[in-house]
Order: C-alpha cells, then structure tokens, then sequence
C-alpha cells in the first residue's frame, strides 16, 4: 500500500476509536479566512479562521492546552508517531474551537490526475479502506466522490462516513494536481463540514 493511503487508513482508524461526538456547526460565507502558507509545496489554502497551524513538535502542548483529557495526549502521540513514519514535509491545521476538527496536508509525488487515473484511484482507497475496518465494529460509506476539473487545476474528491454506535466521521479527501505537483489533503470532521470551496480557491506562488 502507499505510504499516503497508509497513512489515510490507520488515522482513520485511530480517530474514530479515541475522540468523542461533536455539535458545532460550520462558519458563515462572510468570515474573514485564515491564509494557511504551506511553504514547501508554494501553496496558500484559505481557512475559516477559527483555523491555525501546528507541527507534530507542539503537538502534545496543543492538546496540554485545549483540554486535560489523557486521551486527547494518546491521540497526538499516535499522530506524532505517524508522521515521523511518513519523514515528508507536512501541515496541519486545526479549528481552536475542536481538537477533532482539522486538516492535514503533504506533497505527494506528482499524479497526471484524470478521470480514468481518478476512478483507480478512488478504486484502491475504497478497497484498503474496507479492509482496514472489516474486523471492526466500524461501518464505512462513501458518501462522495468526484473528479473536477477548472483552468489549470484537477481535483478529486472523496467523502468517507464511519460509523460506530452513535458516533460519526467525515474524513474528506482531496488530491490537486496542478503545475506539475499534487497535494493530498485530509479534512477530518465529527459534524457535517464541507471544505470544497475553501480548496478550489488555493493560491500558488
């Protein structure tokens, strides 16, 4: 399996056994956003701006500082542990309000992205997400997958809903693939949170 697809599949299991329900709701149109500069890929991502940026250094101080909770300082000790094992550069950006509520975002080797590349793509995720899940007690939708293209920017997207008891996630994945570089970003949310117009309007420099 690929290392980002790993990496997709043991976050979203370990995610989904540690955290708790959430009920917020997402941020109006008219806020003013956060410009996430993600400096080794050239890259700026608009946030709602109740977003900020950490790094797996401040990690365990993050969750030291937002809640008291041991399982929170479990959760980023795995986090920390998974990064490490990707040794690329990355950046994370977190809603300060919810610890369970952020984005994760890394260069990957450059993809062509088309349709057809998509829908093998999007194929193999499916497949390792069902196997990473199947001797848990966690059922696995996706709920939405697409492949878009505008201008010079090819995108696809995929929406993964699991489920165990009463608790859910949305994990949204987006590839870009744009000027002869991709970018995977990983949207994880317990409330319904669509980051789709947020990522359509990244910025290169």
């Amino acid at each position: 399996m690929n290392k980002w697809l790993l990496y997709y599949c043991l976050f979203a299991a370990f995610i989904i056994s540690s955290c708790g329900t959430n009920s917020h709701t997402g941020n109006s149109g008219a806020e003013k956003l956060t410009q996430v500069n993600i400096k080794f890929a050239k890259i700026v991502l608009p946030l709602p701006p109740s977003f900020k940026t950490f790094t797996a250094n401040n990690l365990l101080e993050q969750a030291a500082h937002l809640s008291g909770d041991t399982v929170f300082n479990a959760y980023f000790k795995n986090l920390l542990v998974l990064y490490e094992l990707e040794k690329t550069p990355y950046l994370l950006a977190h809603d300060t309000s919810d610890m369970g509520h952020f984005v994760h975002i890394k260069e990957i080797n450059y993809v062509p992205l088309n349709k057809q590349i998509g829908e093998i793509i999007l194929a193999h995720i499916k497949s390792e997400t069902r196997k990473a899940f199947r001797n848990r007690e966690i059922n696995t939708s996706f709920t939405e997958q697409r492949y878009m293209s505008a201008a010079n920017l090819q995108m696809m997207k995929v929406v993964t809903e699991l489920q165990s008891g009463a608790l859910r996630l949305w994990q949204t994945t987006f590839l870009l693939s744009t000027a002869n570089k991709s970018i995977l970003i990983t949207h994880n949310t317990f409330f319904p949170f669509d980051i789709e117009d947020y990522v359509k309007s990244i910025k290169m420099y």
